[in-house]
């Protein structure tokens, strides 16, 4: 009896020994552990990410509502025009005559836009262009607004009375230009006519004009 009594006091006295064996192991185990998981293979996965480089939406920007500055048809970034042909042919009564003016427009015609050709009669003659005399002599003769095309290409057909014997012919792009309208006023924009026959292609609202080429005349 005595010797199983022994047996159990070695136990005690070992018992401290194995359990900071146990201790041990465990945080051995646990250190490993540690080590394995934080190289990114195994162990904890909700580590950090490095952030992406922010994309950013393209947004188009809306086209202009407002025509270049710069009436000249060179303007950059404008719209051009041009005159192609023109004819004329009598018509009765006389001295009437039947005009017929075909050409191209190129570049952005902004909304509400017109193609019409104007021409200031010359009593010198031809010696002066027709712009510059522009405020010397009377009003612009204005055509009838021109029909255009898909592709841009128009054609304006003009009856005069009363045609000049000389004058410069011109073709304008005419847009008119927002304005303040009065108190009350729902819209104030100007007639396009009653504008070139004013001004001609020097209106404020002139986009774009072309003189026609001499020697392009044709009678019928």
């Amino acid at each position: 009896m005595a010797k199983p009594r022994r047996n159990g006091k070695r136990f005690e006295r070992g018992q401290p020994l194995v359990i900071a064996g146990i201790a041990a192991i465990a945080t051995i185990g646990a250190a490993l552990i540690g080590l394995v998981g934080g190289d990114g293979h195994s162990g904890d996965k909700s580590t950090t990410a490095t952030p992406s480089s922010t994309s950013f939406a393209s947004t188009s920007l809306p086209t202009s509502s407002m025509p270049p500055t710069n009436s000249s048809s060179e303007q950059s970034g404008g719209p051009s025009i041009a005159i192609t042909s023109w004819s004329e042919r009598p018509i009765p009564p006389p001295p009437g005559r039947r005009y017929r003016f075909t050409g191209t427009a190129q570049g952005p015609l902004f909304s509400g836009s017109a193609i019409f050709v104007v021409a200031r009669p010359n009593p010198q003659t031809g010696a002066e262009s027709a712009t510059r005399t522009a405020r010397a002599v009377g009003k612009w003769l204005v055509s009838p607004e021109a029909r255009v095309e898909q592709d841009g290409r128009w054609t304006v057909e003009w009856d005069l009375p009363n045609p000049p014997a000389e004058a410069e012919w011109i073709a304008v792009v005419w847009w008119p230009a927002p304005r303040e309208c009065p108190s009350g006023v729902s819209t104030c924009e100007p007639d396009a006519r009653q504008e070139l026959s004013a001004r001609g292609p020097r209106s404020t609202d002139v986009q774009a004009f072309a003189t026609a080429p001499p020697g392009m005349r044709r009678t019928e």
